[in-house]
């Protein structure tokens, strides 16, 4: 889900971006779950919720990925160079969002004629698609942000980045918090809103900080990771549930900034397999795909996961899911237009 803009490789991040699609996967088929069958037994119900709650970290780990490597990158990006990085998403908005718009209504009226494919480019550009969608128009202003971002942060010392990180965090992770808990409310604002950005900055410092503080460095994530993971856990047996738009609340924040630093630093001289770094290079397009497969499952075949012990038959779809997709993204990319321009 990002591309590796740095002339160097960094075998932890193709491990780290695995782990990252993984998660993706689990969230999706878990939702579909949790969404399509509100029947189920609470007992599997609150163990769904659970899981689905404890893999929050994955879309916001990918944004610290894209951070970690654009920011710390010894390339010099302008506008026009990062045009290369925008251009494929943009390809990638337009033909997957066609695609799924197309797919929706047919699912919704049971035809297909010409009209559909006008709203299809309504949809695109409106945002009207499969919520997994939203992450490329979200990559895209990142991307436009880089050109600004890169100067700053290789200009300012670790301190200076810390403290922009902490007031991003402030404003628009702990002080909604407080608002939330205790029933207050605060007039002062940051004027920048949304979480990607913390995300973004957050990744380009840890990685910057790498393997210097050892012990500390694990403690601290240790701490951020099981904070953010009590109170997700906390909110699943509150019977809770996040969407896409709750990255900016303060467990998933704490909770991914600890995950991630915990990978940095457990896989930092680890060197990954050659079948790993074949699934790392098409996480991209597992995230773009796969719910193809969830919804041909779930809506197409009408399949229920609760006629087949779905404590065990869901995780194995999940496992399906992602092999089906990284398959089909490996044989699209020896296409050589698709590997260029796509996936």
């Amino acid at each position: 889900m990002e591309e590796n803009e740095s002339s160097e490789w960094y075998g932890f991040i193709e491990i780290m971006r695995v782990i990252g699609a993984l998660g993706v996967v689990v969230i999706h088929v878990y939702f579909s779950v949790i969404g399509n069958f509100p029947d189920i037994r609470p007992l599997a119900k609150q163990a769904f919720n659970t899981v689905f709650m404890l893999m929050n970290y994955a879309v916001p780990l990918f944004i610290m990925i894209s951070g970690a490597l654009f920011l710390n990158s010894g390339k010099t990006y302008t506008y026009k160079t990062i045009w290369k990085n925008i251009r494929r998403i943009l390809f990638c908005l337009v033909l997957f969002g066609l695609l799924y718009s197309l797919m929706q209504q047919v699912f919704e009226t049971r035809s297909l004629n010409g009209a559909m494919l006008l709203t299809g480019f309504v949809d695109i550009f409106t945002g009207n698609l499969w919520d997994h969608m939203w992450y490329l128009y979200m990559i895209v202003g990142l991307y436009l942000l880089v050109p600004v971002m890169k100067p700053f942060f290789e200009r300012a010392g670790n301190r200076e980045a810390a403290v922009a990180l902490l007031l991003l965090f402030a404003f628009n992770s702990f002080l909604p918090w407080v608002q939330e808990t205790f029933q207050l409310k605060s007039g002062f604002f940051l004027p920048v809103k949304g979480p990607y950005l913390f995300y973004f900055l957050a990744g380009g410092l840890c990685f910057r900080l790498r393997g210097t503080y050892g012990g500390k460095m694990r403690a601290w994530a240790c701490a951020a990771a099981g904070l953010g993971a009590a109170m997700l856990v906390a909110r699943s047996f509150a019977a809770e549930q996040f969407t896409a738009g709750d990255y900016s609340a303060m467990p998933i924040c704490l909770y991914t900034v600890g995950v991630y630093l915990l990978l940095q630093e457990g896989l930092l001289n680890r060197t990954p397999t050659g079948r790993t770094v074949k699934l790392a290079e098409t996480t991209w397009g597992v995230y773009l795909i796969h719910p193809v497969f969830i919804h041909l499952l779930f809506k197409a075949l009408r399949w229920n996961p609760f006629d087949f012990a779905p404590l065990f038959s869901v995780p194995l779809v999940v496992l399906a899911v992602f092999l089906l997709s990284a398959g089909t993204v490996s044989l699209a990319r020896k296409i050589p237009m698709i590997k260029e321009y796509i996936l």
